[in-house]
């Protein structure tokens, strides 16, 4: 049977997850394929994928990727490698909740004809507490918006919903700004990366009521973390704002979506120093924070993203304590 959706799930370092982010996937009531890419795991998670696949029906394809690529490389992987003609995301320590409820979002996007179709997702810690519904993922728009209009309804909200997971694309899509992200060294925030690409070109969108994705809440927030993200958003910056130029891009839209990846470097910058600035309290030497950071930030970037950040953030809380004066 030729599957409906395919499901890529990269996989790094993520064994003690992933059985159960397939037996998730492997419960929907829809034809579908998975395709677990592996990025150099060093853990036997691989083996248990294939083991897995040995015990159930569902059909599986394991990509190996000879050496670490991180997840956009994988994700991109996992395209080339999919059969169906609509592809969902999904990381190994994340699961689907329900049984039907994926097989409606998938109805919902063909019968609208829709190119994306965004659902609702829930939150859980690592050791399984509901946490209830990650708002700030939830669609931007109910129904159907078509042209300039599905960007523009993401580049409105104040911290858009430019996560992979919850949502279904269309294989077309995907293909259209492959060549975008294709080479691209993406270390943390392949979804802002992938979905704001995704966003732009995407011409039809349906927003869906359905609670389908169970994220898990990271628990552990490292410093290269931080400078990971930076070196993304500078990079996703330098690849779509010439994108944000073209004729069909309303200029508030681009208006706004410039002044969000403003903000994401000066909060993730200002997140990094405060990490750096715990550290070398606590003793560690200078050298050590920059051979951390060296991977994702050559010192003249580090230097000027950090001024740009703390000028962001005097100036924004200077004008908190004017309002909160003028209040009193």
């Amino acid at each position: 049977m030729i599957p409906q959706l395919s499901v890529v799930l990269p996989l790094h370092n993520q064994a003690d997850f992933v059985e159960s982010a397939l037996d998730s996937v492997a419960r929907q009531r829809l034809p579908l394929e998975i395709i677990v890419v592996d990025d150099a795991s060093s853990d036997g998670g691989p083996e248990r994928v294939t083991q897995w696949a040995k015990a159930h029906p569902t059909p599986l394809r394991l990509v190996r990727q000879p050496e670490r690529g991180y997840a956009l490389a994988a994700r991109l992987a996992g395209v080339a490698a999919a059969c169906a003609p609509d592809i969902m995301f999904m990381d190994a320590d994340d699961t689907l909740a329900g049984e039907r409820r994926l097989a409606r979002v998938l109805a919902r996007k063909q019968e609208a004809g829709c190119e994306i179709a965004h659902f609702r997702n829930l939150a859980h810690t690592a050791g399984g507490e509901e946490r209830g519904e990650l708002s700030w993922s939830a669609p931007p728009a109910q129904g159907v918006l078509r042209g300039s209009a599905v960007f523009a309804a993401y580049a409105a909200c104040p911290y858009p919903p430019l996560m992979l997971w919850g949502k279904v694309y269309s294989r077309n899509l995907l293909e259209r700004v492959a060549p975008f992200a294709h080479g691209k060294k993406i270390f943390r925030f392949d979804d802002k990366f992938l979905v704001s690409l995704l966003a732009l070109h995407a011409r039809s969108y349906v927003g869906c009521e359905e609670y389908i994705y169970r994220y898990r809440l990271c628990e552990s927030w490292p410093m290269s973390k931080f400078a990971g993200r930076v070196h993304d958003l500078l990079t996703l910056r330098e690849v779509i704002d010439p994108l944000l130029e073209a004729p069909d891009v309303p200029p508030d839209a681009a208006r706004n979506f410039r002044n969000f990846l403003e903000r994401r470097l000066t909060i993730n910058m200002g997140k990094l120093c405060i990490e750096a600035e715990k550290r070398l309290f606590d003793g560690e030497s200078p050298e050590s924070l920059f051979a951390e950071l060296a991977p994702f930030l050559d010192d003249e970037t580090l230097f000027s993203c950090a001024l740009c950040s703390a000028s962001n953030n005097i100036d924004a809380i200077s004008k908190l304590i004017l309002r909160i004066y003028c209040e009193f």
